[in-house]
């Protein structure tokens, strides 16, 4: 078990959570130390939710080990996504804006002067904090790692569109509470990145009772295999056109059957079976949807003569889809990771670890520009043609 002392700042602290990633980042930030205050920021992204049930839940039982003082529940829109040429778009983000002060007035002002906010850019309230900004701590939730180093040489970033939200808000707030301050400052994150200024946080050091004795069976199931696990989270066309769809990319076909089995090629049938966790995406259309893509998955593992099961048989719960990654990896023993460009890679690919990372990298359109970024700032990772 591995266990790490992190720097926070002293006094009051916020922290905001609009996603399961920045839960296990304050999870292991603020081990033995109290939170005076935890936000749970509920909104619907394309790809990212915190307003279901299983990622509330989830959520809940990441954080549950922590000593928070007072918990709010506050309802947001995504604002990252908003059209900021529209009218309808600016009346949004102006909403929000109203709606985030509203929030800010239940504090008092000098207790708000001196509160630390800690919370990931995707964050709606984060977009709009009353505060100087070296009390502003922002926590990678996903991708951003990729777009702040980006940023930091000084390069474009095409399809962030969180930048130009940033931008349009600008024109509605005051300069002293732009949004996105000190994102190039002081911050933590999970992703193992090249140069990055950033604290690392290894995701082998989150500690929680509670979900360990949830993957108890798991690991017993994995003994009884006798096989070790290889954690498989295969794309979909679903996914890849919604994310073409979303950074203004063409629309194209893609044989993922093929692409399945150049991944599972990494896979020693005698000696390891797979394990096949979806990404939320793949369930925005309904189970039938994921069937179809787990099937696909489970066909070519079949073809190969490789065991296969998806989390949630294994886990024999279908909260199993909600957990993250990271932590499959953390309670699994998980011997081997096969992606396609995931964000969990860029966690679980560190100098000192013991799982095996390979990321299928030839997906054209957007995906291809990410995967260039991907491929530079993670050297860890095997790329797979």
């Amino acid at each position: 078990m591995r266990k790490e002392a992190f720097e926070t700042a002293d006094g009051k602290v916020c922290c905001i959570v609009d996603g399961i990633t920045v839960s296990v980042l304050l999870s292991i930030l603020f081990q033995g130390r109290k939170i005076d205050c935890c936000i749970m920021e509920e909104r619907a992204r394309p790809f990212f939710s915190t307003a279901s049930i299983g990622e509330r839940l989830v959520i809940s039982l990441i954080l549950s080990e922590l000593s928070i003082e007072t918990v709010y529940v506050e309802k947001c829109d995504d604002v990252s996504l908003v059209d900021t040429g529209t009218d309808e778009g600016m009346a949004l983000l102006t909403k929000n804006a109203a709606r985030a002060r509203e929030l800010w007035e239940k504090f008092p002002q000098e207790q708000l002067e001196q509160m630390h906010f800690y919370g990931a850019p995707t964050s709606t309230l984060m977009q709009f904090l009353p505060i100087r900004e070296e009390h502003i701590h922002h926590l990678d939730s996903g991708t951003e790692g990729l777009f702040r180093m980006q940023a930091a040489r000084g390069k474009d970033l095409p399809f962030s569109l969180e930048e130009t939200a940033a931008s349009a808000l600008q024109k509605i707030l005051p300069k002293h509470n732009y949004p996105n301050r000190n994102l190039m400052g002081q911050g933590y994150t999970l992703a193992s990145l090249t140069g990055d200024f950033y604290t690392h946080v290894d995701y082998r050091a989150f500690q929680n009772r509670k979900m360990a004795a949830l993957f108890h069976e798991s690991r017993e199931k994995a003994r009884r295999i006798g096989k070790k696990i290889v954690l498989m989270l295969p794309a979909s066309q679903l996914e890849y056109d919604i994310l073409q769809a979303t950074y203004q990319g063409a629309q194209r076909t893609i044989d993922f059957f093929a692409v399945y089995e150049k991944l599972l090629a990494a896979v020693n049938p005698a000696e390891e079976a797979v394990l096949i966790k979806l990404h939320p995406i793949s369930y925005l259309k309904g189970a039938g949807q994921a069937q179809e893509v787990l099937e696909s998955v489970r066909a070519v593992c079949t073809k190969l003569s490789i065991a296969s099961y998806s989390v949630e048989e294994f886990f024999g719960d279908s909260i199993a889809k909600t957990i993250p990654v990271e932590l499959f990896c953390r309670y699994l023993s998980v011997s081997a990771l096969l992606m396609m460009g995931s964000t969990a890679g860029l966690n679980v690919a560190i100098p000192d670890g013991d799982v095996r990372c390979y990321s299928y990298t030839e997906l054209p359109g957007y995906e291809e520009e990410y995967m260039g970024i991907y491929k530079e700032l993670n050297p860890r990772i095997v790329h797979i043609r």
